[in-house]
């Protein structure tokens, strides 16, 4: 992972960094919850990347690639309103179970685009209560034309994310981010013709993730 140095003995240091990236895009209700998960979390990958990649492959469902199949992909021309797009975005998670309806309209009372939009490019509408979730899951909703925050900035990615708990999706959050910052994937996505596309382009950062980290992709 690229914001957890696997080699570094300080875990307060690899923590500190996860703890920025979350507070800067979502609300934390339980500090000391978050940072007694988030050290469980880096050692148990610490420990992971140094024994061998199979273990890893055990968690593929915390790989972006793995929350975002192509099956939950869909494309549409336009939306009236960001409620609009966060039940068009959702709704392939209601029909699979992954989330009960309550939680799109959780999703729709929380959402603030001052910090639920990662890099101008990509929202990400998510509530602060699981009790609506029933698996750790994401979406991807892509919009021919925009819709606009209210700064003005022009959306065409919805991705809302449904978590279980507070660290099991910080994986492929992280590697969520890394595809908002490259405005070449986003443009891809934006312009492609098939969901199996999509899923390719979210492969390679799930991959380009392990290889940094010597881990097993496989």
């Amino acid at each position: 992972m690229k914001y957890i140095n696997k080699e570094s003995a300080d875990i307060d240091k690899e923590i500190n960094k996860l703890m920025a990236l979350i507070e800067r895009t979502t609300t934390v209700n339980d500090i000391t919850e978050l940072r007694d998960g988030l050290e469980d979390f880096i050692a148990n990958y610490n420990s992971i990347s140094t024994i061998n990649g199979s273990i890893v492959t055990q968690n593929k469902t915390l790989d972006l690639a793995d929350l975002i199949p192509a099956r939950h992909v869909k494309r549409i021309h336009h939306v009236e309103n960001i409620d609009e797009a966060i039940a068009k975005a959702s709704d392939v998670l209601v029909a699979n179970h992954f989330i009960d309806i309550k939680y799109i309209h959780e999703m729709q009372q929380a959402f603030d685009d001052s910090y639920m939009v990662i890099m101008q490019n990509i929202a990400i509408p998510h509530a602060y209560s699981e009790k609506h979730v029933h698996k750790t899951a994401m979406s991807m909703l892509i919009l021919q034309e925009p819709i606009y925050m209210s700064d003005g900035t022009a959306i065409h990615i919805i991705v809302p994310i449904a978590a279980v708990d507070k660290v099991t999706h910080l994986r492929a959050l992280l590697q969520l981010r890394d595809v908002a910052q490259n405005n070449d994937a986003i443009k891809r996505i934006i312009q492609s013709r098939k969901n199996s596309d999509v899923n390719e382009i979210l492969k390679n950062y799930s991959n380009k993730e392990a290889r940094e980290n010597g881990w097993d992709s496989n």
